[in-house]
């Protein structure tokens, strides 16, 4: 799974607002549904802001990735 992929899935597993995750990421709605299609690779500044949000370090998103099935059923630390 692309880390896209993986966000977006773990975005839609807690019933995270793109609206807010755009909010709280500074990136547009545009771009963010980019990095979820795949048809843009996210630098690491960008993989950085993709991840504070929900809590998780660059490191456990690149292991979802790599795992290529990810375990969403996790819950993440606070709800949006």
């Amino acid at each position: 799974m692309s880390i896209g992929g993986v966000l977006f899935q773990l975005l839609k597993s807690q019933n995270y607002p793109i609206n807010q995750y755009s909010k709280d990421t500074g990136l547009s709605r545009s771009q963010l549904y980019k990095i979820f299609s795949g048809k843009h690779s996210p630098t690491l500044e960008t993989v950085k802001k993709l991840t504070l949000p929900l809590n998780i370090s660059v490191g456990e998103l690149i292991d979802f990735v790599e795992a290529d099935t990810a375990d969403f059923d996790w819950q993440l630390p606070f709800t949006c």
